[in-house]
């Protein structure tokens, strides 16, 4: 008797997930699909911890999360099962995301999130301590990942001012504080000078926004003092010098 053949079906993959990179804060996905025959089962997601290697903890059955910071999402009927990340956390960088399906050869396929942070608002951290015309200019940033540079301008051209100190520490969270102090030299002839302090990230284009306004007065003593003093959302933090 002749004996039928018999195909045994096993799942194939379309693409296991790509490692990507992902900002603190947001919404992050993990792209996964397979070719998926009827009746055998679907992908499910892990992660585990990378060191020290840990148990993989599951995150999801077929299209069913859970917890409520993940979801699956994408076209189920053409065998997407993405892994939507809600909130991203630094701590997810410690992880390995894992798609797998038990019936797929390999079983498992793996992505790494790499998380970095926008900068803190650039902070003013100093007021100008006045030495004659000699201002002392602090701009900071607290937390940042990768960490935060400076530039400066005055009156809105870029400058290369005399520093006094740059600082760069790591936070215990893996993210950067760094600061840039300078010496700024006000020119009596200058009614104002608008000194501001732009922060740029590796990984970003754009600027964080912030700005402290600091605006100064001769007295008839000759003694300088804030007269006014205000923040306002523009592009920089900024330091305004001055008299009337």
């Amino acid at each position: 008797m002749e004996r039928d053949n018999v195909v045994l079906g096993i799942n194939s993959w379309v693409h296991g997930p790509q490692s990507i990179v992902a900002i603190e804060g947001e919404n992050a996905t993990l792209r996964c699909r397979l070719n998926l025959y009827p009746g055998l089962p679907l992908p499910r997601w892990y992660m585990y911890q990378r060191h020290p290697t840990g148990l993989p903890k599951i995150l999801s059955h077929g299209t069913e999360s859970t917890s409520t910071r993940f979801a699956v999402t994408g076209n189920h009927s053409i065998g997407e099962y993405n892994l939507l990340i809600k909130n991203v956390r630094l701590t997810d960088s410690e992880s390995v995301w894992q798609c797998a399906n038990i019936v797929a050869s390999p079983q498992t396929k793996d992505a790494n999130l790499s998380v970095i942070v926008f900068s803190d608002k650039p902070e003013i951290l100093k007021t100008p301590n006045v030495e004659g015309n000699i201002y002392i200019i602090t701009c900071a940033v607290l937390r940042a990942k990768p960490a935060a540079t400076f530039q400066w301008f005055e009156n809105d051209h870029p400058f290369s001012p005399y520093t006094e100190l740059k600082t760069l520490v790591k936070n215990n969270d893996t993210t950067f504080r760094s600061s840039h102090t300078i010496r700024y030299t006000y020119k009596n002839d200058d009614k104002i000078a608008n000194i501001s302090c732009h922060t740029k990230q590796d990984n970003f284009t754009e600027s964080r926004f912030s700005s402290t306004i600091m605006v100064w007065d001769y007295t008839a003593g000759g003694k300088r003092e804030i007269v006014s003093f205000s923040a306002i959302v523009v592009c920089t933090t900024a330091v305004f010098i001055g008299r009337t």
